[in-house]
């Protein structure tokens, strides 16, 4: 999240602030006593750090990934790095706690637990899970402790702390949603579950530019049709629609994030002309580029 965001959020939501510059962001308002104003973000912006926000109580509403959403009491929003999105609006009595965690500290921090989160779950880029009482707990004394770090004077072994507790954080997040990747997916130790993955990671790095079920195929070493059975087996979507979501995925990033032109965005990911673009666009999400803007209300 750019850092005038984070500004935006400390200042106009009435919300405290600590960091550690380029690791790590703490953001609450569950210790203000004055009235609360509205979490809220004049537009929409690319997100680059990891996000996980609890709600302690009321409700927040937000755009993430162009899909708009509620994060209500008692649950947990967790937002992948390279996610897009916007806080619109919050209740009257919303109480949050916030931790931005940067990439290279997030990083650091998945090579200690040698685990990191399930694409196929988190396939739109985040996730809204409930939580029970013992993980509300984990929450609020991780983010306590984290907060009496980020202040402490700087000593030799300050960020090995820090993240210590980050691995427990983000092992309470991940235990988090085991249960709905088992639901998912059921065996997640088999070859396809790990082709599949690979899959999704593939099409995070090459989506702007490579369309065809065929590249990633190729790229996996295996057919284009065991690539989307596999995508079957383990979501909803075939292979091409996959490619389709994330391409369009790129698309809304340069729509509402850089303001891009569909001319300019046609060019960008490589389309033979506008046309083709449009109907891309329109077949994969149901309206025209031009409708989705609107939709943004810029």
């Amino acid at each position: 999240m750019a850092p005038y965001v984070l500004d935006i959020l400390s200042r106009e939501a009435n919300a405290s602030m600590v960091m550690i510059p380029n690791e790590l962001v703490l953001l609450d308002n569950y210790g203000l006593i004055r009235p609360l104003a509205p979490l809220k973000t004049s537009e929409t912006v690319k997100i680059d750090q990891m996000i996980i926000c609890f709600v302690m109580q009321g409700k927040i509403h937000a755009r993430i990934n162009g899909e708009e959403t509620d994060i209500n009491a008692g649950q947990v929003l967790t937002t992948l790095p390279e996610s897009e999105g916007m806080f619109m609006s919050s209740s009257n009595d919303c109480r949050f706690i916030m931790f931005v965690i940067f990439p290279e500290m997030l990083k650091k921090t998945f090579d200690d637990i040698y685990i990191n989160y399930d694409r196929t779950v988190y396939e739109k880029g985040f996730l809204i899970d409930d939580c029970i009482e013992e993980q509300m707990s984990i929450y609020q004394l991780l983010y306590t402790e984290l907060r009496k770090e980020c202040v402490r004077m700087n000593y030799e072994y300050k960020l090995v702390v820090v993240r210590s507790y980050l691995n427990a954080l983000l092992i309470n997040n991940i235990k988090l949603v085991e249960t709905k990747t088992q639901e998912h997916h059921g065996n997640t130790n088999s070859r396809q579950y790990d082709i599949f993955q690979k899959f999704l990671e593939a099409l995070n790095e090459y989506a702007k530019t490579e369309r065809t079920v065929q590249f990633y195929a190729n790229l996996l070493n295996i057919s284009p049709k065991y690539l989307s059975f596999v995508s079957l087996q383990y979501s909803d979507k075939n292979a091409s629609q996959w490619i389709g979501e994330y391409v369009v995925h790129h698309a809304k990033t340069m729509i509402s994030i850089h303001h891009m032109s569909s001319a300019e965005i046609a060019h960008e990911l490589q389309f033979p002309n506008l046309i083709s673009y449009n109907r891309f666009f329109k077949r994969i999400t149901g309206i025209t580029p031009k409708e989705y803007k609107k939709s943004l209300n810029y």
